[in-house]
């Protein structure tokens, strides 16, 4: 007999680390600073359902085990506009693999569906949250993620667009070779966050990227990031900030989409992202120069395996030697 309930994820970490590590260990190893680090920081409505298997000879909530679960989500920040939009996510939707094709994942769609409808929601996105585990549905062929592409179909949800994470092996760059060609140009200086700039790098999220990455750097800082996590770009003539990229590595306390699955990544993971630019100065090689020395600054911290998370700028990347480490597909519906 399959029991769906609404538990606090926090009193379940044991049982959804193995639960989640029984079928995905292998492409998306979850450990305990991950899960915990992204219960706590979302201020996202959400609720966690489980399922669990209670054999007739047992009492319910005991002896059980969890066969399922999906964490599920409801949009409270405010778009640019100042508006909230009706907008849900899945945040991970899991049944064991010796519990599939038995209705569980239906049971628990379900249950997600019904407490989405009762606060508004008229849009569902599977991945794609606030503290995401998934930018979308898996595209590795794996029986699992094959398995949920079926699922999400079957329910109504749209398939659409692609994103990878990319990597690359730092140490095979040539860091000086690409530091002679793509200089920072005359003018501009590659420095660290420091909090005496708080205000002028609000001005520059406000200008260029309000929204989810403004949201998520400040979130970030105030939750205790290190200064050198975040990289900046500065004009010398006026001290204005022109870009910024979110660096990590093996002591960064706040851990980024880059390092998520990093004990796939060998003993010197690192990551970057987001990374972006003043709009008023695209088109003057910035960009390229200012990830080089991103790159150049995660190097000199020990990284090796470096990724890129969710994006669809694969040729951009390229030029440093990046290339598909992961892929996936949105997932969308409305809602009824």
């Amino acid at each position: 007999m399959i029991r769906i309930a609404h538990v606090e994820p926090e009193e379940y970490i044991g049982p959804l680390l193995e639960l989640w590590n029984r079928n995905l260990e292998d492409r998306f190893p979850l450990d305990e600073k991950l899960l915990r680090q992204q219960l706590a920081l979302d201020s996202d409505e959400k609720i966690l359902y489980a399922a669990f298997d209670c054999p007739k000879t047992q009492v319910p909530g005991r002896d059980e085990v969890m066969v399922g679960a999906t964490l599920v989500k409801r949009r409270r920040r405010q778009n640019p506009d100042g508006r909230i939009p009706a907008l849900g996510n899945i945040s991970f939707i899991l049944v064991d693999g010796t519990s599939r094709r038995h209705g569980t994942g239906t049971l628990l769609l379900a249950k997600a569906e019904l407490w989405l409808r009762d606060r508004g929601v008229t849009r569902l996105d599977f991945g794609r949250d606030r503290y995401h585990f998934f930018p979308g549905c898996p595209q590795d062929g794996s029986p699992s993620s094959l398995s949920l592409e079926a699922f999400l179909l079957a329910r109504g949800f749209i398939l659409s667009g692609a994103e990878s994470d990319l990597a690359a092996d730092l140490g095979l760059l040539d860091l000086t070779a690409l530091s002679t060609n793509t200089p920072l140009p005359a003018g501009y200086r590659f420095i660290f966050y420091g909090p005496p700039l708080r205000a002028s790098l609000l001005a520059f999220f406000e200008r260029n990227f309000p929204g989810r990455w403004l949201d998520d750097t400040f979130e970030a800082l105030d939750a205790g990031m290190r200064d050198k996590d975040l990289a900046l770009l500065v004009e010398e003539s006026s001290g204005k900030i022109v870009g910024f990229a979110r660096l990590y590595d093996t002591a960064s306390p706040i851990l980024g989409p880059g390092v998520y699955w990093r004990a796939l990544m060998g003993s010197t993971p690192g990551g970057l992202g987001p990374i972006g630019v003043d709009r008023d100065r695209r088109g003057l090689g910035l960009g390229l120069a200012f990830l080089r020395a991103a790159l150049e600054e995660l190097a000199h911290r020990g990284v090796r395996t470096c990724v890129i998370d969710w994006t669809d700028l694969e040729a951009f990347y390229a030029k440093m030697g990046f290339a598909v480490w992961k892929r996936y597909r949105m997932a969308s519906k409305e809602s009824a």
